[in-house]
């Protein structure tokens, strides 16, 4: 989760692949057409859906396959969301599934952007969502 900001984690030294880039490490999986289509598709969306708006970006939320069920995603969440309100601006995630879209609609987030990544359209393809700041 990036702090309140109006840039895209895409196209600043946030991405993990454009970080990986300048280390002179970039792993192949970031060297594919595909890699590339997901990024532009990203920075498409992220300006598509949040545009210059002071934002939290949440660029990845996960909990491991073995601690799933337990809360720990629960509680985390919600310590995010909790900061998010705190400094009263949006919040903007990519995901792909409908089990993650449904948890994301069920905390507040709406979809701005779903689909349209050539390649990617397994689990319904991409969605770009936004909750609106509390």
């Amino acid at each position: 989760m990036f702090p309140p900001n109006d840039k895209s984690a895409h196209v600043v030294p946030m991405s993990s692949c454009y970080f990986m880039k300048r280390m002179g490490s970039l792993p192949k999986a970031c060297q594919t057409k595909k890699a590339a289509n997901a990024e532009k598709w990203m920075t498409d969306c992220h300006k598509e859906c949040i545009g210059k708006t002071r934002h939290w970006y949440i660029q990845v939320f996960a909990v491991s396959p073995d601690e799933q069920g337990k809360g720990y995603g629960r509680e985390m969440f919600d310590f995010m969301m909790s900061v998010v309100d705190f400094n009263k601006v949006p919040a903007y995630l990519e995901t792909f599934g409908p089990k993650n879209v449904r948890f994301y609609k069920k905390n507040g987030f709406e979809i701005k952007k779903k689909g349209g990544l050539e390649g990617l359209e397994l689990h319904d393809g991409p969605v770009g969502m936004v909750r609106k700041a509390k």
